[in-house]
């Protein structure tokens, strides 16, 4: 696991001040606010997670990596497997990410901060798709019958935050992440 960045919002040796034409084309809040992001990043893998982000935000309907893409305009401007393996193989930390939001998200915390945790299974088959394996689907289980899934199971650490119009409900933010793989026993290998 790499190290934290040692600014946490950004790097100064690795921000990026070569634009892509897509940065050009978005919100300079949006801009902006990617911008903190980019010491995290080598320069193509910010490229992408930028594309990404904004085809997130824009993309209408299920969020598929391929819809991402048309969504966010970065058609043509590189090969689409290159966006999947960001996901999978580029070298940066969703740590990292985590420690640049909490930063940001420093100035509306209270005092006392509460951290919830959760855990989501969302339901994946398939032989060669990472990850997948059978777990509790509390869900779909009632107090008389536990029902299995097959799926990724993440957990999700996020801190409370209390919005100026509902101090008592207020917004869950997530920071950090984890994909929860079983442990494989010797008779499964």
């Amino acid at each position: 696991m790499r190290a934290p960045p040692r600014d946490v919002i950004g790097v100064k040796s690795k921000q990026h001040r070569r634009r892509s034409a897509l940065v050009d084309g978005i919100p300079t809040s949006l801009r902006d606010l990617l911008f903190l992001f980019s010491g995290c990043f080598a320069r193509p893998s910010f490229e992408s997670f930028t594309s990404l982000v904004v085809g997130w935000i824009t993309c209408r309907g299920s969020h598929q990596i391929t819809r991402m893409i048309q969504a966010g305009g970065a058609v043509g401007s590189k090969h689409f497997s290159c966006f999947h393996r960001f996901l999978s193989r580029a070298k940066w930390s969703p740590d990292d990410l985590g420690a640049v939001i909490l930063k940001l998200a420093e100035p509306w915390l209270p005092d006392l901060v509460e951290a919830l945790i959760d855990d989501t299974l969302c339901h994946r088959g398939g032989p060669r798709i990472f990850g997948v394996a059978m777990h509790h689907d509390g869900a779909n289980s009632s107090r008389g019958w536990s029902r299995l899934s097959c799926g990724h199971n993440w957990v999700v650490l996020a801190i409370r935050i209390p919005l100026p119009w509902d101090r008592e409900r207020g917004a869950a933010l997530p920071i950090f992440f984890r994909l929860v793989r079983p442990p494989v026993s010797p008779d499964t290998r």
